[in-house]
């Protein structure tokens, strides 16, 4: 028999642009930034049956924005794994990726009853789950027009209540995931701790997960070229290196208090009517490539062309 013959692809010598797929953030038709807002007003009108917001889910959803490998590439040429920070040519710190870096920009205080968050964690809690469990998700958030499911997980999230599915592309976003379209073991297990009208029983230290993902991540990049965590690594080069960007940022809300890190700008929001792409790479990615290279960077460099 003749084998088959293949052309060999280089990953190595391919174009940044043409990775997108592995660094962009989940593909949801959900605007983030929407379900955020809409999950903080139902907690401010005392009208959140499901108490999201009291989960501290929503508070780890950053606003969706263009995916630019270059600068998450970069990154990780100027991470110290050891020091859990990106540094600038001339070593000096930037930013450090944990958990207080990310309650602190976010205006998040924890809670000191948190739970921490793996998904072995969720897994194991799934195989725990007995029938009674099982069912009560089933009857909270799955719509009564389509029958219960007998058979095993993954299940269409087009099958949950509008509650249901906001949580599933909320913890889809968390954990890093390609889509929201599916509802697997893991995501069924968190499903659990909703019970409508009665707080949760468990509160995750989603931070702490947010920042040991992205430090696996950029110790993994080179043989994985995976990365889904470039929302929040954007909004932390906003956050600690604001003074850099030549934008208007709004840091105080009306009463002067101090605001998350998400409302300061639409800059980086992929659906901002306010700043246009090539704003974005103006005001943005441009400044970005600049700190973390030694020299000065043509504004639109050659991958961006292939981007654009």
């Amino acid at each position: 028999m003749i084998p088959l013959l293949t052309s060999h692809l280089d990953i190595d010598h391919l174009a940044l642009a043409n990775k997108d797929f592995q660094i962009k953030d989940i593909a949801s038709p959900a605007y983030l930034l929407k379900l955020h807002c809409w999950s903080k007003e139902k907690f401010l009108n005392r009208n959140n049956d499901s108490h999201l917001w009291e989960s501290n889910l929503p508070k780890y959803l950053f606003p969706k924005l263009h995916p630019f490998p270059e600068i998450i590439h970069f990154c990780h040429a100027c991470y110290i794994p050891s020091q859990r920070a990106i540094f600038t040519p001339s070593q000096q710190v930037m930013f450090t990726i944990t958990a207080e870096s990310i309650n602190q920009m976010l205006k998040v205080q924890p809670s000191p009853t948190e739970t921490s968050l793996s998904i072995g964690g969720l897994l194991d809690l799934y195989t725990k789950l007995d029938l009674p469990k099982i069912a009560q998700i089933f009857q909270t958030f799955i719509i009564e027009e389509c029958h219960t499911p007998i058979k095993s997980p993954p299940y269409a999230a087009t099958i949950f209540y509008e509650r249901g599915r906001q949580i599933i592309t909320m913890l889809s976003c968390i954990l890093g995931y390609t889509t929201d379209e599916h509802v697997d073991e893991v995501v069924l297990s968190f499903l659990s701790i909703f019970s409508l009208g009665m707080p949760h029983v468990v509160i995750y230290n989603y931070a702490l997960f947010i920042a040991d993902r992205m430090h696996e991540k950029f110790i993994r990049l080179p043989t994985e070229r995976v990365f889904k965590y470039s929302s929040v690594l954007f909004h932390i080069f906003l956050y600690y290196q604001s003074d850099r960007f030549p934008v208007n940022i709004q840091k105080l809300d009306t009463k002067g208090n101090p605001r998350s890190v998400i409302y300061w700008t639409p800059l980086i929001q992929k659906y901002s009517v306010v700043f246009t792409y090539k704003d974005l790479i103006d005001s943005f990615v441009h400044l970005v490539m600049n700190m973390l290279t030694s020299s000065p960077q043509p504004r639109i460099s050659q991958e961006i062309k292939r981007v654009l």
